[in-house]
This record gives structure tokens, sequence and C-alpha cells, in this order.
């Protein structure tokens, strides 16, 4: 889409950028093609084989497909003189997968203010305001989820009216998103044998939930997606890395160990130490409730919020937050979904540390045929410092383990090394 964007020095050694851009989405099917693309009736039909896990490989005699037994097409649809799809003559046990006809391209709008200022020929002080805002986000849901009221389940399903029994997946366009950042960036280019990037990020990121994919996921009520706006699942509030790359001044030309012999200056110069630092605030925490006997209903539930209870304080020893602060939506009466929002309070999951430090040289000698030869060695450290990444706690409120973490965090591990001797000739 359109792009615009400007720079202007306004002193000497300070810079003033900012710019505007708005990108479409390449795929416009949400949720890939595997999903709409084959799906969007009547022009194309799936065929599922049961004996196949997702492509048909065998036959119902248990056979392979070949050549010259391929598989067999799928039957044509069939179509009523009325141009309507009898949706009502689908079995209960079958789904419908139905697409707006005005369905909009998805899209995000990009916007960025920087500041920079140059201290030092080597050194940048970077200070942005970056946001974003998305439209017209995929969302799939069930429109035909049962009303949370009294009654036969299947008999409270909006459609039932029209004899349609089956679960519909709605595939519209239809949520908005959006982030706004202050990012603080400091540039020490190499000199002086070392140098090292600093970026901190403080930022917020907003959507309406859609489940099943953030990190974890709130119940939504499926007749109330507004009141699913919040702070967004990936949300990491501060994010601080630092980067360093440092030449050890052991050696000839150096700070230390100049007029060292060559022999000791061949093994204790030359040495390089860098590495990457990572500090992140975690994940919020969306409290759910398991039990959700109370709405009648097949969408999950969340807790009520005890009034004047903060489940981030009066935590008991070996949890990460206070499960008594929530209590069953159905002591407010039956058919209720829970008042506790989402993400509400800023509880957060454990933070992210971890460091990634490595060692390593080059020792250069010449062949007995005088040919330049270069021997590497690197010695590198992940999660250096051994740190715990610790993953979610139980976010089921009424769970008798409900705070208890029991797991790393997803790509979370322990300290790993490993040596590396490179040869080349």
């Amino acid at each position: 889409g359109p792009r615009f964007g400007f720079a202007y020095n306004i002193m000497s050694k300070t810079v003033i950028r900012g710019g505007f851009g708005r990108s479409y989405f390449a795929s416009n099917y949400g949720g890939g093609p595997f999903l709409n693309v084959c799906c969007s009736y009547p022009v194309q039909t799936r065929q599922q084989d049961i004996t196949g896990t997702y492509f048909p490989i065998l036959n119902s005699s248990g056979a392979f497909y070949s050549l010259n037994q391929p598989v067999p097409a799928p039957p044509p649809p069939v179509y009523p003189s009325s141009g309507i799809l009898p949706v009502s003559s689908i079995p209960g046990s079958l789904n419908l997968e139905y697409m707006p006809f005005d369905d909009p391209t998805s899209y995000v709008d990009t916007w960025n203010l920087t500041v920079q200022h140059q201290f030092r020929p080597d050194t940048a002080l970077t200070v942005a305001y970056v946001g974003n805002v998305g439209r017209h986000l995929f969302n799939q849901f069930n429109p035909n989820t049962p009303y949370p009221e009294a009654g036969n389940q299947t008999a409270n399903e909006p459609f039932a009216y029209e004899g349609v029994t089956a679960t519909i997946a709605e595939r519209c366009k239809c949520l908005p998103a959006n982030y706004n950042s202050l990012e603080v960036t400091l540039d020490k280019r190499i000199s002086a044998g070392y140098s090292i990037l600093s970026s901190y990020t403080w930022s917020k990121a907003m959507d309406r939930e859609t489940g099943g994919f953030g990190a974890t996921d709130q119940n939504i009520d499926p007749f109330d997606f507004k009141a699913s706006y919040g702070v967004e699942s990936n949300d990491r509030a501060d994010v601080w890395t630092i980067a360093h790359i440092w030449n050890l001044p052991y050696g000839a030309g150096q700070h230390f160990g100049s007029s060292a012999p060559k022999v000791e200056q061949a093994i204790l110069g030359g040495w390089v130490f860098n590495g990457i630092t990572t500090i992140m605030t975690g994940f919020p925490i969306p409290i759910n409730w398991a039990d959700n006997g109370s709405l009648n209903s097949t969408f999950g539930q969340r807790p009520d919020i005890i009034p004047g209870c903060n489940p981030a304080k009066s935590i008991p020893a070996g949890i990460w937050y206070n499960p008594a602060c929530f209590e069953d939506p159905a002591l407010r009466g039956p058919y209720l979904f829970g008042d506790y929002g989402r993400n509400s309070g800023q509880l957060r999951g454990p933070s992210w540390f971890t460091a990634d430090l490595a060692l390593g040289k080059d020792f250069n000698f010449k062949t007995p045929l005088n040919e330049d030869t270069k021997l590497e060695f690197r010695w590198d450290n992940f999660n250096a410092f051994n740190n715990t990444n610790r993953g979610f706690p139980d976010t089921n409120a009424d769970d008798t383990t409900a705070g208890l973490i029991t797991s790393l965090m997803a790509n979370a591990t322990m300290r790993r090394m490993q040596f590396t001797l490179r040869l080349l000739f």
C-alpha cells in the first residue's frame, strides 16, 4: 500500500525521521490455504478418506492408491432449484464453514517518529515512537453456539429453529489490533576494540482475542466479542537486549602484554568475547474457570473476581498467584459469564532472562608449503548463567494445582555449551 517517509537534520548531529505505511496481507484467506482456499464451496469441495491421516493413501480395501487406480473424484455438488444450499439437511456430526460475501482485505497501518543524536563519531542514541493498527483481521467462531440458558443445548442453538444442529465455522475479517511502543537504542560501533548495541522497548499490544493464537488464551463469550478486548496474550511490556563484541586488550599494540614474548602473545592475544543478553517481562496471565457447568453451553468460563482481592498479593508459598481471589460465577446465578476481564490487573507470568556468551580466537600460521592457514576456536555458552525460565502456571483458578508452575517456558533450555574447531586452508 502507500508509503510516506521523511528525514530532517535539525542540528549538525541530530536528525528526526518519520514514516507511515500500509501493508495488505499477501493472503486474504485467513487460516492458510488448507482451510479456506480448499473449502470455498462450491468452487472446490473437500474429500476426506478416513483411512488416511492428512492425505488419502489407502482405499477402502486397505490397498494403496496407484496411478492405475487413482483417488476417486468427489461427488459433484447438487444445487437445489432455489439456489439455496440445504444446510438443515446436514447432520450435526458434520461441520459447516461459512465465509461472508463482503469479505474485506486484512491490512496493517504502521508509523514511527524517531529522533537520533550522535554523541561521538562511534556512538549514537535513538529514541523512537513506533505504532501500528491492524484492521479486518481473521477470526473464526461458531455462531451456532448454544445460548447459556436452561433447557436442552441443541434446542438452545441460535439456528435450531431452521433445523441446523451442526457446528458453523464462520471465518470473518472482524478483529482489530493495535500496538504502541517507546524504543530506545544506544549504538556504539566498533572502536577501541569493543562495540555495544543496547535496545530497550516499552510497549503495549491490544486486541480482541481470537483464541488459539496467543501464548495462552482466556475463554471468550461468543455473544459478546467486544468484551474480550484487552492486553494481547503475547504482550511483553518491557524488553531489553544488549549485544557486545570485545576484543580482549592483550598482545601487540594492546594495553596489556604488548611487550610479552611472542609465544605468550600468540596464546593469550587475539581473543574475542561476544554475546547477547535478553531480559523480558512475562506474558499476561489469563485466568479461566474450568467448571463451565452453570453456563449450560459449549464455550468455556471465566471466574468472578472477589471485590478488593488482588491475586498478585498474599500469594501462598509455591504458587504464582492467589487463586482464593476468584470464585465460581454460579454464585451470582446460573447462565452468567465470569466478570474477570481479559488479562485484568496485568497479572503476569515469569519473566525471561538469558545470556548467550561466546569466547573465540583465530590462530594464524603457515603450512610447510607457505600457505596461509587459520584455525578457529570457539566456546559457546547458551543460557550461560543457567537461569530457569519458568513456564506458565495453571491458569484454571478452580484447579487443585491453580497457580502451580510445572514446566519451563516454551523454547527455554538450561545451560548448554559447545566447542568448535574449524580449519581453513
